[in-house]
């Protein structure tokens, strides 16, 4: 028979301590979820430009080197305090194709000696699933042995450690062994969703929250100089996410009529003369990478340059075209006026 244990007052209770209330707590494993291209990056670099002006913190950043130039154009709009920041690379020797090995154990161990050697209180995984990509798919065991090792970490270290992924709980489904284990094994999870209204706003949702309540939302809006938070909103300001961006961005998220950004526009055309010119997507990556664009924002246009038509392509190339005239006859206005 199974035996009864009498539930009492003096049972245990978690409190979680906030480094960032309602949406980072601390000595915790925190994933950060959102679509490809919704902004993650800023958003962490919106937080620890945050945690860089408050006493006793300090973060750092654990990236591929494909993230380190957009990284810093995002910190340097939020004007941290860079005492507070740091930053470590994780750039394993790359494996030969037959003889390829998970790659998790040693980044395990990356972020276990970065903790012990910097004492931050807070560590940034940005791009996890680019960094873990060399090496094969873990299986079942060893992706529960890999969070569990992460949530563990957080705990015994005092230092919390908050993983963006591309696959997670805002999506309908998951992705495979390694993202179900983190979504159940993880106590906290953020989701982050385009803004039903406005492209400049991020939703960030608390979609689990194992000691406490799920459902609490932060707006984070962008504009050209920093980014700015409003963790409190309003009950009238509670809005439903969008799953997709609502603002003139992406032409097939509004229709065919819905033009494109001239930011958008013009990385699609640079798109569109390298592959003329017979450039393979790795070097269509290479080339944006070296001038400090997102590889989820590149990734989100290549996606939607393989969808457009030739008429499309035709008039977004002209389009392009036109952009370039008027910054040129712009350009030498203002040397004629100067």
């Amino acid at each position: 028979m199974p035996e009864l244990f009498m539930l009492s007052e003096a049972d245990p209770v978690h409190e979680a301590a906030w480094l960032m209330d309602p949406i980072l707590p601390g000595r915790e494993l925190v994933l950060f979820d959102g679509a490809a291209g919704v902004g993650k990056t800023m958003a962490l670099c919106t937080f620890a430009g945050i945690l860089s002006k408050q006493p006793h913190e300090k973060v750092v950043f654990v990236s591929s080197p494909e993230q380190k130039l957009a990284r810093a154009s995002f910190l340097k709009r939020q004007k941290p305090d860079y005492k507070a920041l740091g930053s470590v690379e994780f750039a394993p020797a790359v494996q030969l194709l037959d003889g390829k090995k998970p790659l998790h154990p040693t980044f395990l161990q990356f972020v276990t000696e970065t903790i012990e050697e910097h004492q931050p209180t807070c560590i940034m995984v940005d791009g996890l699933d680019e960094m873990l990509s060399p090496g094969d798919e873990a299986d079942a065991k060893l992706s529960r042995e890999f969070w569990q090792a992460l949530r563990e970490l957080a705990r015994d270290k005092g230092c919390s450690i908050v993983v963006s992924r591309s696959s997670g709980m805002h999506e309908s489904r998951t992705y495979g062994a390694f993202t179900k284990a983190g979504t159940e094994l993880c106590r906290f999870i953020l989701t982050m969703h385009w803004h039903p209204e406005a492209m400049d706003k991020r939703l960030v949702n608390v979609a689990k929250h194992q000691f406490g309540p799920i459902g609490q939302q932060i707006i984070i809006h962008f504009d050209n100089a920093r980014a700015v938070i409003n963790c409190s909103p309003d009950r009238e300001d509670y809005v439903k996410p969008a799953k997709s961006p609502q603002c003139r961005t992406l032409g097939h998220t509004l229709g065919k009529n819905a033009p494109l950004s001239p930011e958008d526009a013009r990385i699609i055309a640079r798109m569109e003369e390298m592959k003329s010119k017979g450039a393979c997507d790795l070097q269509v990556y290479e080339v944006f990478d070296m001038n400090g664009y997102a590889r989820t924002r590149v990734s989100r246009l290549m996606n939607h340059r393989s969808h457009m038509t030739m008429k499309e392509t035709q008039e977004l190339i002209q389009m392009y075209k036109n952009i370039k005239a008027g910054d040129k006859l712009e350009k030498q206005s203002k040397q004629q006026a100067s």
